[in-house]
C-alpha cells in the first residue's frame, strides 16, 4: 500500500499492532455482528440482518472491547471494525486483540474502515469471484499501519467522533423524515379503505361485515407449487420460480430466480402473469404484497409459501393490491396469522380477508389518490438516499484524510 508518511509518523506492520485470537466455548455471551456502516454491534440491535444464527454456538468466538473483528469474506466491502461491545461472532470471523500501548484503538478503528485499506483487503483477498473473496491472515498481516504518536491519534480519533457524529446524526433525521412519510402513506391508505376501523375478522369465507365481502368474491386466489427434492419426472421441465424473498414492499424481482422441475399442467396454472397481485405466506413478512406491473419476459410459476391474487370482473388489480398493502401496513396481519415461531397467513385466511365493496368508479379514485402519495414518497425516498450517498461519501473522505495525514487535525 503506497501511503506516504507524514512527517513524524511511523510505518507499523499489521503483526506488530493486531495478534490473532481465538476463544471459543462463551456460548452465553450476546451475539455480535458486523456491518459495513456500523462496525462491530449487537446482533439484536438490528432488524435488517437476517442471516440466521445456529442453534449450535460452540465455534463462535469472544470478542472483548477493543477487539479487532474482520468478516473475511466481506472485509473488503467494509466489514471490519473495532468492537466496543462483549460477546461472540462467527468462528469463521478473524478477531483479534490490539496493542494498547502503540495504537489507540478508536484511531484503529477508522484506520482500518478508511478507503485505502478497503482497496487492500481486496486486492489482497482471494477468491474466483467477489461473492467468494476471503482475507487471510497472512495476507492482511504485511500491511503498513501509518501511525502518529498515541496523543495525535486521540486527538484525530476526537475530531472524527465529534464530525463523523454530526454527519450520522444528519442521515437519521432524513431517515426519520422518510419513515414519516412513510407512515403517512399507511395510515392515509387505512384510512381510505377504512381498514383501521376495527373491521372484524372472521376465518370462515362467506361472511364478511356490512359494506365489506371476502376476498374470495373479489379475486381468485391461489398458491403455487411446493419445491421437490426428488428427480424430475420425463414430462417435466426446469422453470424458474417466484418465492417469497423475490416480493418487496412496492416491485416483484425477477432476476436471478431459482427453478425446479415443473410439468406442463402446472406450469399452465401456476404461471404468473402482468397484474397479478402476490401476497407471502409466512414467515416476518407475512401479509406483505407486492403487484407485478409487467409480463415476466420468461415463463415463471409459483411457489407454495406466496399466494396469486388475481381481481374478478367488477375488481381492479390495483385497487386489491392497496387493500392489501393498506392491511399490512396497518399491522393488523399480527393480530389474524397463525403463530408459533413465524406468523403463518394461510389461504383460508387470505380468502376470508374484508375488502371494501366499493364500485368501480370508487375504486379507481382510490388508487389514483394512493398512487399520487406513493410517487411523493418515492420522491422523498430518492432525496433522502441521495442525501445518504453524499453524506456517507464525504465522511469516507474525510476518514481517510485524517488517518493518513492528508489534513492537520
Amino acid at each position: 500500500m503506497d501511503l506516504r508518511v507524514p512527517h513524524g509518523w511511523q510505518r507499523q506492520p499489521v503483526w506488530m499492532a493486531l495478534t490473532p485470537t481465538k476463544r471459543t466455548g462463551h456460548v452465553t455471551e450476546e451475539v455480535l455482528s458486523v456491518y459495513r456502516d456500523h462496525g462491530v454491534i449487537p446482533k439484536s440491535s438490528r432488524s435488517d440482518n437476517h442471516n440466521r444464527t445456529p442453534e449450535n454456538l460452540d465455534a463462535y468466538q469472544l470478542v472483548e472491547p477493543g477487539d479487532v473483528v474482520f468478516n473475511k469474506m466481506k472485509a473488503w466491502s467494509g466489514s471490519v471494525g473495532v468492537s466496543e461491545h462483549r460477546g461472540i461472532v462467527s468462528g469463521d470471523y478473524l478477531v483479534c486483540r490490539t496493542d494498547g500501548a502503540t495504537v489507540d484503538r478508536r484511531f484503529l478503528h477508522y484506520l482500518l474502515r478508511s478507503r485505502p485499506f478497503f482497496e487492500e483487503y481486496a486486492r489482497r483477498s482471494t477468491g474466483i469471484r467477489p461473492s467468494q473473496w476471503r482475507l487471510y491472515w497472512e495476507e492482511l498481516s504485511q500491511l503498513d499501519l501509518p501511525l502518529p504518536n498515541l496523543d495525535d491519534q486521540r486527538r484525530i480519533a476526537n475530531y472524527l467522533d465529534c464530525e463523523t457524529g454530526r454527519m450520522d446524526r444528519a442521515v437519521a433525521a432524513s431517515g426519520k423524515q422518510l419513515m414519516r412519510a412513510e407512515e403517512r402513506l399507511a395510515a392515509e391508505a387505512a384510512t381510505l379503505l377504512h381498514v383501521d376501523d376495527g373491521v372484524p375478522f372472521t376465518p370462515f369465507p362467506g361472511a364478511a361485515p356490512r359494506g365489506y365481502i371476502p376476498l374470495w368474491l373479489a379475486a381468485k386466489t391461489f398458491s403455487g407449487k411446493t419445491l421437490q427434492s426428488e428427480q424430475a419426472q420425463e414430462s417435466e421441465q426446469e422453470t424458474p420460480y417466484l418465492k417469497a424473498s423475490n416480493i418487496g414492499y412496492e416491485e416483484v424481482e425477477l432476476t436471478g430466480l431459482d427453478t425446479m422441475w415443473a410439468s406442463p399442467t402446472e406450469c399452465a396454472e401456476l404461471r404468473i402473469r402482468e397484474g397479478d397481485v402476490f401476497v407471502i405466506e409466512g414467515g416476518a413478512t407475512a401479509g406483505k404484497a407486492a403487484h407485478l406491473l409487467e409480463e415476466p419476459d420468461h415463463l415463471t410459476i409459483l411457489q407454495n409459501h406466496v399466494h396469486c391474487v388475481r381481481a374478478s370482473d367488477g375488481f381492479s388489480q390495483r385497487y386489491l393490491y392497496w387493500v392489501l398493502r393498506a392491511y399490512y401496513g396497518s399491522g393488523w396481519y399480527p393480530v389474524i396469522t397463525s403463530a408459533v415461531t413465524f406468523g403463518s397467513f394461510p389461504a383460508m385466511k387470505l380468502r376470508a380477508l374484508p375488502v371494501p365493496n366499493l364500485d368501480p368508479h370508487a375504486q379507481e379514485a382510490t388508487v389514483a389518490t394512493l398512487d399520487g402519495h406513493l410517487t411523493a414518497l418515492h420522491a422523498v425516498r430518492e432525496r433522502t438516499e441521495s442525501f445518504r450517498q453524499l453524506l456517507n461519501e464525504r465522511k469516507q473522505a474525510l476518514i481517510t484524510a485524517a488517518v493518513t495525514g492528508e489534513i492537520t487535525v
